[in-house]
């Protein structure tokens, strides 16, 4: 029997569906492992441990530590089970003499999703346990004073799910099952035509397909080489890959000007008796648009007052950056317009957790790469992405459409078309997490444990790097505190902390602020904190758009009318220096 292009063909697309049919089925049985979750206070400082027991006796190489630092605010101490098969653990109280209080104990996902509860009745005293109850819902654990190595134990909820599967829905069930039965039939046919083959047929098959294999993974190299190659012709993205700062804004994209910033292009020779303001920030500067964002509005405030073009304000931000990339950017780009002034806008929802201190966001073929600096590699001023290109797109691409379509879902079609700052940009699930993850930078346990304080150096030594910068060139230097909206919405904070099961006490909602203010004053860096004024006002009016972190129409408003009264003194006392302004027609009209 001659095997044909069609048997080969065949052939192919069977190994192709098989394996995605295979891949399918380990994806609809994915696992994530649980999180062993404790909340709990101490009398004293100590280490806690656990030790985790399968079908092995308790060992040290299956153990977690925990530092609890002695307060009267209950911490949340999470061990990361080291399998799916632990049915027992072991937890080690304080081997000092002092009592521990445990308020619950639970199971979750890595994500945060509580997978089952604990009953605190579960916990038993093996060793050197001097007395354990329960008074006023709290578990009292006071261990034998001096016991070297007192120990209770925990039998988990049985069974211990092998985590939680990945929730299912009929689509992707019936995507799967058409999948797996086109592989069916496909091995069917390849079968039933190869099994009278010879075994000269079968060398001759096998060396077809074993060429077929190396020319699918040539081809394959062909399309990430290709990428490479030719990204600045085939992807017309947003955004660009910059040495410096990691990405930018093309220039000229969507409005933008020669820089890549959300504003009209200035002349960069700044013209006589105009005060220049050079705003630096992140997306708050793009939401909006161009024309009706918070800094295009504080323009306007200040043409009302001083005249056309007396105030210029250079909206000089690019999405997703932090202060240490913003640094980078008004060394690159924003010095040449030689501002008078120079406002740092340092959103506190995510600029302290964006701010590793080893990561690097750059972007290529349109997909953006969280690299790490000490592992940076170039070629030709050209980054090297240690992962395959495709890949990255295709998935980005997939990520962005389930997002589209289940943002959808959740809001379905008004009657009459809403305004694009009443539009929801995420689905509720995924904005609760969002705001989840900047929530708990205000943790104060993860605080008291170091977790930031990498991400803390990296902000205050950029805002040490533009303090230095900006004395150099004779500009003024002032920061602006923009909050996040679990600061100043109570609902969405409830939402959060039932959602996730959070203590509300285990949080200082103004420890960003806090933070900054205090590092600010000692450096005697000016700033304003927008946080009183925009928490008052969410009280009678919704401030951010609909699941997308960022202000309205009202919020920007506030925001510009916030900042033009602490730039105003600024702007007076330059045109006090530099020459009287002419009155504006409106106070013109006033004194006549």
């Amino acid at each position: 029997m001659r095997l044909s292009t069609i048997g080969l063909l065949i052939c192919l697309l069977s190994t192709i569906f098989l394996i995605v049919s295979i891949c399918a089925v380990l994806d609809m049985s994915a696992t994530h492992l649980p999180v062993f979750c404790v909340e709990c206070r101490s009398e004293i400082s100590g280490t806690v441990r656990t030790f985790f027991k399968s079908h092995e006796p308790f060992h040290r190489d299956n153990s977690k530590t925990a530092f609890i630092k002695a307060s009267d605010s209950f911490e949340i101490l999470k061990f990361p089970l080291p399998n799916i098969n632990i049915h027992t653990v072991r937890f080690d109280p304080i081997n000092n003499d002092s009592t521990l209080f445990i308020k619950r104990i639970w199971l979750e996902t890595d994500s945060g999703n509580q997978l089952s509860s604990v009953e605190l009745s579960s916990v038993k005293p093996v060793k050197d346990i001097r007395n354990i109850k329960i008074e006023n819902n709290l578990l009292v654990i006071k261990p034998i004073p001096g016991a070297d190595d007192p120990q209770t134990i925990i039998h988990l909820p049985c069974p211990l799910t092998d985590s939680q599967p990945k929730p299912l829905n009929l689509l992707r069930v019936a995507i799967y099952a058409i999948m797996g039965c086109i592989s069916l039939f496909l091995l069917t046919i390849l079968f039933r035509s190869l099994k009278n083959l010879s075994r000269d047929r079968w060398i001759h098959l096998l060396k077809k397909s074993l060429f077929t294999l190396i020319l699918l993974l040539i081809l394959l190299g062909i399309c990430e080489l290709g990428l490479i190659i030719a990204e600045p012709y085939l992807f017309h993205s947003f955004y660009e890959y910059d040495p410096d700062i990691g990405f930018r804004v093309k220039a000229y994209a969507e409005g933008s000007n020669r820089f890549g910033f959300n504003d009209r292009d200035y002349p960069l020779k700044k013209l006589e008796n105009r005060f220049r303001v050079l705003i630096l920030g992140d997306s708050f500067g793009w939401s909006g648009g161009i024309d009706t964002n918070y800094t295009a509005r504080l323009e306007y405030r200040f043409r009302e007052y001083y005249g056309d073009h007396r105030v210029e304000i250079i909206n000089a931000g690019y999405p997703m950056t932090h202060t240490a990339e913003q640094f980078e950017i008004l060394k690159k780009y924003g010095l040449q317009y030689h501002p008078d002034m120079v406002v740092v806008g340092f959103f506190c929802g995510n600029d302290f957790i964006d701010a590793d201190p080893f990561r690097k966001r750059i972007v290529v073929n349109g997909v953006f790469f969280d690299i790490d600096t000490r592992h940076e590699h170039s070629l030709l001023g050209y980054p090297i992405v240690m992962q395959s290109r495709l890949y990255a797109f295709l998935k980005q691409e997939w990520i962005i459409l389930k997002e589209w379509l289940a943002t959808k879902r959740e809001s379905p079609p008004p009657p009459k078309k809403i305004p694009e700052d009443e539009t929801p940009a995420f689905s509720n699930e995924t904005y609760l997490q969002i705001e989840k993850n900047r929530f708990e930078f205000c943790n104060l346990g993860r605080h008291n444990r170091g977790e930031f304080d990498g991400n803390i150096e990296v902000i205050f030594t950029a805002f040490l790097e533009i303090q230095d910068l900006t004395q150099k060139n004779a500009a003024a230097l002032a920061v602006a505190l923009y909050p996040d909206e679990f600061q100043v919405n109570s609902q969405l904070r409830r939402d959060i902390i039932r959602t996730y099961h959070l203590n509300a006490s285990d949080y200082d909602l103004d420890l960003m602020q806090n933070l900054l203010s205090d590092f600010l004053k000692s450096k005697h860096i000016p700033y304003i904190d927008l946080l009183p004024q925009f928490r008052a006002k969410s009280a009678s009016k919704n401030l951010y758009i609909p699941r997308n972190t960022h202000w309205n129409t009202q919020g920007s408003a506030l925001a510009a009318d916030l900042l033009f009264d602490y730039l105003k003194p600024y702007a007076d006392d330059y045109f006090q220096k530099h020459g009287r302004v002419q009155k504006t027609l409106l106070e013109t009209n006033i004194d006549q």
